[in-house]
């Protein structure tokens, strides 16, 4: 069955939510899992062409980055940094 418009925002919004503000009650993991299955569902999409160009613009903008770009800060927001993880000057995890 084809994602609907609506699952397609709630996927941009999603991602948006995860990596700017990363709800307290979820684990780095878990927020990982999430964003990775967002990703996967915009990414796996066939034809955005008939889109708002706006939702268009948002797709664009929420996949170009992994989602261990976003749990690294690489798209502003260190996620692990947040969830109390020592991070070293890349935004990785430190070991």
């Amino acid at each position: 069955m084809p994602i609907t418009t609506p699952e397609i925002q709630d996927a941009v919004d999603l991602i948006k939510t995860l990596t700017t503000i990363p709800p307290a009650n979820l684990t780095a993991a878990e927020i990982q899992t999430q964003i990775n299955e967002a990703l996967s569902q915009l990414s796996n999409l066939e034809n955005t062409s008939t889109l708002d160009p706006a939702l268009q613009a948002a797709i664009t903008e929420a996949t170009q980055f992994s989602a261990n770009d976003y749990m690294e800060g690489k798209a502003g927001t260190n996620i692990y940094e947040l969830k109390g993880y020592a991070v070293d000057q890349n935004g990785n995890t430190a070991v």
